[in-house]
């Protein structure tokens, strides 16, 4: 059985009452060696709480997978999730329905969904059939995007596909710019639910990223309609858009990786300032928020985040190499600007992170933070899963399982320091992962093989996000 990490659980940080997110920052030690060192710093970012907001209006677009390999249980599953959607959703609610094999067709125009009936109808009306063509699919759905009506008004495209795409466009990066597109103009929402083993994972991953959405990994053709209902609940809650984190960091204190995240190349990072400018623009439009981000702010290291829920918590964790001194450190200032969906504002939040120095390494290693090295040694049991994915692709089977027994042995001391029941929760997860490598892989056909390997991935990445 395929398992996944526990949720990382709440940081003890203090949840804002009035602003739609807090900003705290804190060093993995508070006292620095005088020779340098490296450690870690711990952003987090918390979503206020409080009383769940009226729900807004839903206007959605499901994007089905018809092409042959669908057949079957698949099949019967799709549509069955396909129809609990629809009867989650509300009579003002807005829902259109695009299927897609050799090519797409919009089966329902994007209509109130009243009763109920004609959603049924048109979804029961599919049959599968034909090869995959995503481009198409994903001109459909532009074609009959969602659009916002009332200010609070959520708007999202549900992609779902078991398979590769064979016809058409069929490059990732520029099957995900559509996606992008539909976020720029109109703030449509696209989330990718990759279904089976044989589906491209890279092109589903840039679809959702993209589209500022969410990707799910549906092993279980059964499980498909937990992950739509999930999509609609969670949509609701959003407190804040536009979320922009800047790392400035002291003198000569060097970022050497940021966990969950990559540097963007050129175009990029051009494609994440057009989506920064065009969410400005449009917010403005819609919600009244004054324009903030037209002019560019290059300072420090830049991380994005389109949305942000009711009740949201996430962790940037970012590993530093602080050098050589004896005086106090400035290690970083961190600032956090954010468009205040509650209270329709633009927000700027600051905060210092300091450190002091100290000549004696075992005074150093005392001043350790128990929070932050927690997120440490979690975000670095999912960086192992990950790693050991990968070594398995090279065909390196004994690396993988030497990559999963390292990390383990760490949280298992980890978990007997602090007796802390979840990082022995993260430590026995790894050896059952290791377990099975060794005494299962040999045998698995390369489906099997496949299966496991997307597994590890899209588990450990979700940990470090």
């Amino acid at each position: 059985r395929l398992e996944a990490f526990d949720e990382l659980g709440r940081l003890p940080y203090p949840v804002p009452a009035q602003d739609a997110v807090g900003l705290h920052a804190e060093l993995e030690r508070t006292r620095i060696h005088t020779g340098g060192e490296r450690v870690h710093l711990q952003i987090a970012l918390m979503a206020r709480r409080g009383e769940a907001p009226p729900r807004p209006r839903m206007d959605v677009r499901l994007v089905l997978d018809r092409s042959g390999s669908m057949y079957g249980e698949k099949w019967d599953q799709a549509i069955a999730a396909a129809h609990q959607l629809v009867d989650r959703l509300e009579a003002g609610d807005t829902f259109g329905l695009v299927s897609y094999s050799d090519d797409a067709t919009v089966d329902l125009p994007p209509a109130r969904v009243g009763d109920h009936r004609a959603a049924h109808a048109a979804i029961d009306r599919l049959n599968p059939g034909g090869g995959t063509n995503i481009e198409a699919a994903l001109q459909a759905a532009q074609q009959v995007a969602p659009r916002r009506r009332e200010m609070n008004d959520v708007l999202l495209t549900v992609l779902v596909s078991d398979g590769v795409a064979n016809i058409g466009q069929t490059n990732a990066g520029e099957l995900g710019a559509m996606a992008r597109r539909m976020f720029d103009d109109r703030g449509v929402l696209t989330t990718s639910v990759g279904l089976g083993t044989d589906f491209d994972e890279e092109t589903m991953l840039s679809i959702a990223r993209e589209g500022s959405g969410s990707y799910h990994f549906v092993r279980r053709a059964g499980d498909i309609s937990d992950i739509l209902t999930d999509e609609l609940e969670e949509r609701a809650q959003a407190v804040a858009q536009a979320l922009r984190l800047r790392v400035e960091l002291g003198e000569g204190v060097v970022a050497t990786r940021v966990y969950g995240s990559t540097v963007l190349n050129e175009q990029q990072a051009q494609a994440v300032r057009a989506t920064e400018i065009a969410t400005d623009q449009r917010l403005a439009r819609e919600l009244g928020i004054a324009r903030d981000r037209q002019r560019d702010e290059d300072r420090g290291l830049r991380m994005h985040l389109p949305t942000f829920r009711r009740g949201d918590q996430h962790v940037v964790l970012m590993e530093l190499e602080v050098p050589a001194g004896t005086d106090p450190s400035r290690i970083a200032h961190v600032t956090l600007d954010y468009k205040d969906l509650l209270a329709r504002q633009n927000r700027t939040a600051t905060t210092d992170v300091e450190a002091q120095r100290t000549r004696d390494r075992e005074d150093s290693v005392a001043s350790t933070q128990r929070t932050v090295k927690r997120t440490v040694l979690a975000f670095a049991a999912g960086d192992a899963l990950t790693a050991a994915s990968s070594a398995l692709n090279r065909g390196d089977v004994a690396g993988a399982q030497q990559l999963l027994a390292e990390r383990r042995r760490v949280l298992v001391a980890g978990a007997q320091l602090w007796n802390d029941p979840a990082l022995s929760r993260d430590a026995d997860l790894l050896g059952r992962y290791e377990q099975v490598i060794g005494s299962a892989w040999n045998g698995w056909d390369g489906g099997s093989r496949r299966t496991m390997m997307l597994a590890m991935n899209f588990y450990g990445d979700r940990r470090m996000q």
